[in-house]
């Protein structure tokens, strides 16, 4: 073959590569990876992105930790050298971020992910690699010269050779890619109640058909949405003019009593027997003060007694219904805790109210519907519940007649 088609054919198969790259500021990449700066790709130091040394002299002033694993077996002598007296380290960050390059205790660069980094003609042996992460991951490994390492160009075959071997396995410890989490949602196994079918975090990992956050695994009512603002570790997941938030037990109709007086009319009966029903079925609300309102009409002194009055006409309601005095306080706090204008009627009826705070609670642990979900996980603890800020709306409303 000549030599003039020898170079034909040589340029020709240059061309088709060119065409298979693409061109990104000068540098001929492959698709498949990193673009990295042509003035770190050549040289003693290849494939990095940042370059902390003065490669030239910290190449020539690196010593190996230790010497090469002997080829021959132990107990043989070796008449000849076994390696030429420089070789090349050929490093792979092995991780999904960019890392830190470190070779015996100096940083040298930074080396993109799932990338390879060359340090060529270094004194053969094994050094002392450091890779620190952006997380505050580090790690040190042993990595020994080799005698050669495939050419490459900018950004394309040594940089992408882990596309070539499969993609190497995860090394981090779990906290450094998350816990278990089967079913990819965002939420961790050990906090889901439902770790094998996705749902959104407001629902506990859970379906929530209704958008109520109780999910429909233990919603009574899963086409129905329970209260706003109920705690949906609680809720039963179906409307309801009684319920527990987070740091209290939420009415949204009106108790009413007899005009300035403590004696609770019959047609608030049925409402305070639903209290009772709460106070029952939740345990866990360990001590909760029935606190007494008024508006601002009257003396302040006679608005004090009258919100203390009806407070403690509300326990003994309760604790003749069964409830354990232990649990309950009452208090009156008159015309001092207003939360409506009281120039106004509504703000004066507004103002007119018991509210129902939960001064102490335990963890309690949630109890799974039987039947509900195709399988049910092991229960998990309630924690105590943050306050949430608009807690007030909803609370009961009393006329002072």
């Amino acid at each position: 073959m000549s030599a003039s088609l020898l170079l034909l054919l040589i340029g020709t198969a240059q061309a088709g590569n060119d065409q298979a790259n693409s061109i990104t500021h000068g540098i001929a990449v492959r698709p498949d990876t990193f673009v990295v700066d042509t003035r770190l790709s050549t040289g003693p130091v290849e494939n990095l992105t940042k370059l902390y040394v003065d490669a030239a002299s910290f190449v020539q002033g690196l010593m190996p930790k230790a010497p090469l694993p002997s080829p021959v077996p132990a107990g043989t002598t070796a008449t000849a050298p076994s390696f030429p007296g420089t070789g090349h380290l050929l490093l792979l960050n092995e991780h999904l971020d960019e890392a830190v390059l470190s070779v015996n205790g100096t940083k040298v660069g930074e080396v993109h992910a799932l990338t390879h980094a060359i340090i060529h003609d270094v004194k053969s042996g094994c050094y002392e690699i450091g890779w620190a992460l952006n997380d505050d991951y580090e790690y040190t490994t042993q990595a020994c010269t080799v005698a050669s390492v495939r050419p490459a160009f900018p950004g394309g075959p040594a940089s992408a050779a882990w596309l070539e071997t499969g993609r190497p396995e995860r090394t981090e410890p779990e906290w450094r890619f998350g816990p278990p989490d089967q079913d990819k949602d965002g939420l961790p196994d050990s906090e889901d109640e439902c770790p094998a079918e996705p749902g959104s975090a407001d629902a506990f990992g859970c379906p929530d058909a209704d958008g109520d956050r109780v999910p429909d695994v233990r919603d009574a009512c899963p086409q129905q949405k329970g209260p706003e603002k109920a705690d949906p570790r609680r809720s039963d997941g179906c409307p309801a003019r009684v319920f527990i938030a987070a740091k209290e037990i939420v009415i949204t109709d009106k108790i009413f009593f007899q005009t300035n007086k403590s004696t609770i009319k019959p047609e608030s009966f049925a409402l305070l027997d639903e209290l009772v029903a709460i106070l029952v079925k939740h345990p866990e609300v360990k001590k909760v003060e029935i606190a007494g309102h008024t508006d601002s009409q009257g003396n302040d002194a006679s608005n004090l007694k009258l919100s203390d009055g009806r407070a403690n006409a509300v326990m003994k309601y309760f604790t003749d219904k069964g409830i354990d005095a232990a649990r309950l306080v009452a208090k009156g706090y008159g015309e001092t805790q207003p939360l409506a204008d009281n120039a106004t009627e509504d703000g004066r009826g507004t103002n007119r109210r018991v509210e129902f705070r939960i001064l102490e609670q335990e963890e309690r642990v949630i109890e799974m519907r039987p039947g509900a979900g195709a399988a049910p996980t092991p229960p998990r603890t309630l924690e105590q519940p943050a306050e949430t800020p608009a807690e007030d709306a909803g609370r009961s409303l009393e006329r002072k007649e």
